[in-house]
């Protein structure tokens, strides 16, 4: 029987009264900003983590203001860094490790990750998931319902002047980077000619954006003078904020299931996620875990805005005529 990804309020606060030998909780709290400049942040700061971890953000504010006890925060403008072509690039794994050991992560912990915010508190939350499992990590789980959970059941919250220095980790980044698909794969021409996405019937091609933004009903996040759709054509549109309850919580499993099933999702075909910038997919790729953890699953990190910058063409499905709502 699979284990479950998820962990309530309530179990982790007994975890903690415990012996914590062996747990390291990560609050993922993080505010998407403007992306800075690729080119610049490449010369000046890339993978150092020593001089990163000194600037002042809205996310490590918030973190320092309330967070749960002993936990550390794992930020994501940390974690990941501005491609040219990704708003959050993937570092190989022996920068990526400097990073997780700095933060005191150790090789064989179990990591407890949790998140405030969209989603029901647990969307950077299971973008960190997916990205240690890009490293190799198998001991992850999220707090289902995040800190808002957490403060609703009335426990205990820490605040903090500055974040400490931390006694290093043993931390071990393996390349498991296979588990995200890229451009250069999507667009690979087979022996007839056809690539990936024009091949997409043989894949479950999910897009977790929501159902407003795939039909082209809201503004997409997309650049609508070079991008001619909202959707990829053959994707299919399976909103990670569906799969939260209106308790802000993760869906009990059936329900889980039951939502993949009517989409249309099977669990035998090998799956590509993508939203916009890999972060909405991460949290369907979590659901797809919880529910199919045996199911072949990557994430296309990249997303549609690097097709906006590469490809744009590709994005035309959800097209309306003109003059048309």
């Amino acid at each position: 029987m699979a284990v479950s990804k998820l962990i309530t309020p309530k179990d982790l606060n007994k975890i903690l009264q415990g012996n914590t030998a062996g747990i390291r909780l990560l609050d993922c709290t993080y505010q998407v900003g403007v992306k800075p400049d690729p080119v610049e942040f490449r010369q000046k700061y890339y993978g150092k983590f020593e001089e990163l971890i000194k600037i002042q953000s809205p996310q490590k504010k918030t973190f320092l203001q309330s967070h749960i006890p002993t936990a550390r925060h794992f930020d994501l403008d940390l974690a990941m860094y501005p491609g040219l072509y990704q708003r959050f690039a993937v570092y190989e794994p022996e920068v990526f490790q400097q990073y997780a050991q700095l933060i005191g992560v150790h090789r064989d912990d179990q990591i407890i990750l949790y998140s405030r915010g969209p989603f029901g508190g647990m969307l950077f939350a299971a973008k960190s998931y997916w990205l240690f499992k890009t490293y190799g990590h198998k001991e992850l789980v999220l707090v289902n319902g995040g800190f808002d959970e957490w403060t609703k059941e009335g426990l205990e919250t820490e605040t903090l002047t500055e974040e400490p220095a931390y006694e290093k980790g043993t931390f071990l980044a393996r390349d498991f980077r296979h588990r995200n698909v890229t451009f250069e794969e999507l667009t690979e021409k087979d022996a007839d000619g056809k690539d990936l996405l024009e091949r997409a019937a043989e894949y479950n091609l999910l897009d977790s954006r929501i159902r407003a933004q795939f039909d082209n009903d809201q503004d997409t996040g997309l650049n609508a003078f070079v991008v001619p759709g909202s959707h990829l054509p053959n994707s299919a549109n399976v909103p990670a904020n569906e799969f939260i309850g209106s308790n802000g919580k993760l869906l009990p499993k059936a329900f889980l299931k039951a939502k993949l099933e009517n989409a249309g999702f099977d669990p035998e075909k090998k799956t590509i996620t993508l939203c916009n910038t890999g972060m909405q997919a991460s949290l369907l790729n979590l659901v797809l875990d919880e529910v199919y953890p045996n199911s072949p699953l990557r994430l296309y990190n990249g997303s549609l805005k690097e097709l906006e910058i590469r490809d744009p063409g590709r994005i035309c499905g959800g097209i309306k005529p003109v003059g048309k709502p």
